[in-house]
């Protein structure tokens, strides 16, 4: 599956769109990869070796943060060693990210927070912005917008991690909340499906799987 994804031609057009959408996607796929071999051969070392490479992969790219909260969701349900995972995982972050934080806050901030959690959905590049009707395009460009899109995605997050229960729901349902964050987003852009491409390769070898 892997192979398949380094040859397409999808890949290939969008890396130079957005090179860290490629990169994101394959050190989220390689976290996804690593639980699932972890929890099959109960091994807290591959545990956190996954913990890693997903802190890893959301310093890449924010939308990688729906695998690390599921995969949280589902070593508490089963009474797994979830606190390990998450200091790891935090670790990383605090520690790629601390010195950019240090050296530069507002500037740092403003690029992580409130670009893409604010800015970004104030513009008018939405993909609903196109759908709906024009007298509704400016609910969009407004504050209210940004109220509805938080609220929409806590739901959805608070919603799926009610529902989940075997491994197979930690690559099923980031990929479902990316699809409702990208929906509501800004814009859509080809390097997007680049970055879910390995994690949808992933679902043939978990599928069957019940743990």
């Amino acid at each position: 599956a892997l192979t398949f994804y380094a040859f397409s031609s999808l890949l290939i057009a969008s890396a130079a769109i957005g090179a860290n959408d490629v990169s994101a996607g394959m050190l989220i796929a390689l976290a996804t990869f690593l639980f699932t071999i972890s929890i099959r051969k109960n091994s807290s070392k591959i545990l956190i070796v996954s913990a890693i490479t997903a802190g890893l992969a959301v310093c890449f790219k924010q939308f990688s943060i729906f695998f690390p909260f599921f995969a949280l969701i589902y070593l508490k349900k089963k009474k797994l060693n979830w606190r390990s995972y998450l200091f790891t995982f935090l670790a990383v972050i605090a520690l790629i990210s601390l010195p950019f934080l240090i050296l530069s806050p507002l500037q740092y901030l403003r690029e992580v927070l409130l670009f893409h959690v604010a800015e970004r959905i104030y513009s008018s590049q939405f993909i609903l912005y196109y759908l709906l009707p024009k007298p509704l395009n400016s609910i969009y460009e407004s504050p209210l917008w940004f109220i509805i899109y938080i609220t929409v995605i806590l739901l959805t997050l608070a919603f799926l991690a009610y529902k989940i229960k075997v491994l197979f729901n930690i690559i099923v349902y980031p990929i479902l909340a990316w699809f409702i964050a990208l929906f509501l987003g800004r814009y859509l852009t080809i390097s997007y499906f680049a970055f879910l491409i390995p994690e949808i390769c992933l679902l043939i070898f978990i599928s069957n799987n019940k743990s």
